[in-house]
């Protein structure tokens, strides 16, 4: 099983979670933020109000909930502390979550039981297929390599501690976009004319 979405799963997700997400609980806010970020799972469960500057429009990852140590703990590698931009509807949606709660954490501890009811209950809603928690950030990564945007930059925007890391975990995907690449590449040179 693919445990990423396509560009077009990927976008009915994310418009079915805008769609529903002034009513929803903050289980499908960390769905949200997950597939428009990249951030790991532990790295969104340590999220705090502090951590959004929403007049830049940006989100700081600094820490990550371990759940063997059931705390707060440094991210996962130097690399793992970054800024991550965040999309303008990201922001309004923020912005509006954060006027109704005042609360500083923005999610807590979930069992991967209910983690994984949650995500099942969430994607078969917006009508796409099964993926694990973790495929949220291959689909991130997935629709941004579809959409053009430089390797490099994601591998920065997801904490990669070097591209190569990104070229292997996504080496898969790298290949579907080299096919199109190669297919834009020939069309090009045929229609050179003399």
């Amino acid at each position: 099983m693919q445990n990423y979405l396509d560009a077009q799963e990927f976008e009915r997700l994310q418009d079915y979670l805008y769609s529903i997400i002034e009513n929803a609980d903050r289980f499908h806010l960390l769905v949200l933020i997950a597939i428009e970020t990249g951030a790991r799972y532990g790295e969104l469960l340590a999220l705090t109000r502090s951590d959004f500057d929403l007049i830049k429009q940006e989100v700081t990852i600094t820490k990550s909930y371990s759940s063997g140590a059931k705390m707060v703990t440094k991210p996962k590698n130097k690399s793992s502390i970054r800024i991550i931009p965040i999309s303008s509807r990201l922001t309004k949606t923020m912005v509006t979550y954060f006027d109704k709660s005042n609360e500083l954490n923005l999610f807590y501890y979930w069992s991967n039981q209910t983690v994984q009811n949650n995500l099942r209950r969430i994607l078969r809603s917006a009508s796409v297929h099964q993926i694990r928690f973790h495929g949220l950030r291959h689909s991130h990564v997935s629709y941004l390599l579809h959409n053009g945007v430089d390797i490099d930059y994601i591998s920065k925007r997801v904490g990669h501690s070097n591209i190569g890391i990104t070229l292997s975990v996504y080496s898969h995907m790298l290949k579907e976009k080299e096919q199109t690449q190669r297919e834009l590449a020939l069309n090009i040179l045929d229609n050179i004319r003399e």
